[in-house]
């Protein structure tokens, strides 16, 4: 696909493509709906460019592949910190689910913890668990908080690296059968 001089700036005698047309770039790529999604989030979030630029630009294109790139931006959130949790969040979006990114849960007052993706409302928190959750020190800290959501009242889905490539059907099945107790729970604490 040609990159016009709009889309281009130069570099050291040569022209190389803008943030916005790398962005662009990101969401029509050949990569999975999740990994285009994944990066293009990350790209976002590093300031790179702006969510509204690119919506735009996506809107306004008709070159081949523009309606997958639509598709991805539909999904894409720059609040997501990783790379595996967008492709966790992309998992969830498309069976339906609409977690929150980087969800801060609070106690009345009292911070208790943010969480990759939550649901509010259920009090159902996902996290998603990189090879550094391994470590001594940051599975105590892990613990700890684990032990702070659940007596804040809420339920956490963990999911690694193995589950959400290997198993995404349990993925979803977990965070559906969290969804729901929570809301046999709810209902039975209500009046």
């Amino acid at each position: 696909m040609r990159i016009g001089d709009e889309e281009s700036e130069p570099w050291e005698g040569i022209r190389i493509a803008t943030r916005l047309r790398i962005a662009f770039d990101l969401l029509i790529g050949r990569l999975s709906l999740a990994q285009r999604v994944a990066y293009t989030d990350a790209w976002l979030r590093s300031g790179a460019v702006d969510v509204d630029e690119l919506h735009e630009l996506v809107s306004r294109r008709h070159d081949h592949g523009v309606r997958l790139g639509r598709q991805a931006m539909e999904l894409v959130d720059p609040r997501a910190e990783s790379i595996p949790e967008s492709e966790l969040r992309v998992l969830l979006r498309m069976a339906g689910f609409s977690p929150v990114p980087q969800l801060v849960v609070r106690a009345g007052t009292k911070f208790v913890a943010r969480v990759d993706l939550g649901f509010e409302e259920e009090r159902v928190a996902v996290e998603y668990d990189g090879a550094w959750h391994g470590e001594t020190a940051q599975l105590t800290r892990d613990r700890q908080r684990l032990n702070d959501l659940q007596e804040a009242g809420w339920r956490v889905v963990s999911i690694t690296a193995a589950l959400l490539r290997k198993n995404p059907g349990w993925v979803v099945a977990a965070v559906r059968d969290a969804l729901l107790q929570s809301r046999d729970y709810q209902r039975v604490l209500s009046p």
